[in-house]
Order: C-alpha cells, then sequence, then structure tokens
C-alpha cells in the first residue's frame, strides 16, 4: 500500500532561500535527492514493504508538481537509501544498508576509536528500474568478489 499524497509540500530554492508550496510527494519520501536538470526525485519510500524500496517522482518546476511514481530497486533485507543521480539524470548511485533510521549509528569519520558504522553499499541503477549493479571498485575493491561478507 502506497503512503498517503501529502496535500502540499513546503520545497526551498536553493539559489534564493524562498519556499515554495509542492503537492504530489508521498508522506513517506526519506533521503530524497533531485536530478541535476531538477526534472527528478529519487527517495527511500518508507511506505513500501517497510523502506526496503528507493522509488523516482518526476518532478514539473514549473506547477511545483510530483507526478509518474515508480519503485526502481526493492530488497527483502536491507534498506536502499541516500540516492545520488548521476550527470545527465539518468542513472542514480544509492546505498543498501542494515539500518531503518539511514544512519552511521553514531560512528565517525574522524575518530579512529569510533565504534564501526553499519555495513552499507554502493549501487547504480537508472530511472526505469535496471537491476541494481553494486559499484565494487568505489567502495575499494579491485574486482568483484562473489563472496564478499559486506554484502
Amino acid at each position: 500500500m502506497r503512503a498517503p499524497i501529502l496535500p502540499s509540500t513546503t520545497l526551498f530554492g536553493t539559489e534564493n532561500g524562498n519556499t515554495y508550496d509542492s503537492a504530489g510527494l508521498p508522506a513517506t519520501a526519506y533521503t530524497p535527492a533531485f536530478s541535476p536538470d531538477g526534472a527528478w526525485l529519487a527517495f527511500n519510500d518508507a511506505s513500501q514493504s517497510a523502506g526496503h524500496v528507493l522509488s523516482v517522482m518526476a518532478f514539473a518546476p514549473t506547477q511545483n508538481t510530483f507526478s509518474d511514481y515508480r519503485m526502481l530497486v526493492s530488497d527483502d533485507v536491507h534498506y536502499p537509501a541516500w540516492p545520488s543521480f548521476r550527470p545527465g539524470s539518468e542513472q542514480l548511485v544509492f546505498a543498501l544498508g542494515e539500518r531503518a533510521d539511514f544512519t552511521a549509528n553514531g560512528a565517525l569519520i574522524s575518530c579512529p576509536q569510533s565504534v564501526p558504522g553499519p555495513r552499507s553499499d554502493l549501487y547504480l541503477t537508472d530511472r526505469t528500474g535496471s537491476p541494481p549493479t553494486m559499484l565494487f571498485r568505489a567502495m575499494g575493491f579491485s574486482a568483484e568478489v562473489a563472496d564478499d561478507d559486506d554484502a
């Protein structure tokens, strides 16, 4: 079941700091990211499979409306989040992690004595929902490893 659509969502203009009313975005759109051309919004949809879904919607900037909802990635165990579009707005990179709240669980990058953060991997997909590809080299692996225990 899909989340209710918000009657109005406030967007913030990064170019001027103004606020804009918008419509059509699910109430459970977490970790959102706009495409470089501003035509798409990718996000974790917490209403789908308890947050195990990455979705995308088209955005019409002249009307400030969202439409064309698409589920791109679904995972039974992990949580897809923190999407980032590549230049051209066709592909996006996202993290597939083990925490439903998408946090680092107190881990600090700059502190060597910090607790280890939750496991996650980087993946690439496109706006059509092609099967995700794990980005082994971006995570520091020299080659694809079939028995990767960090998955």
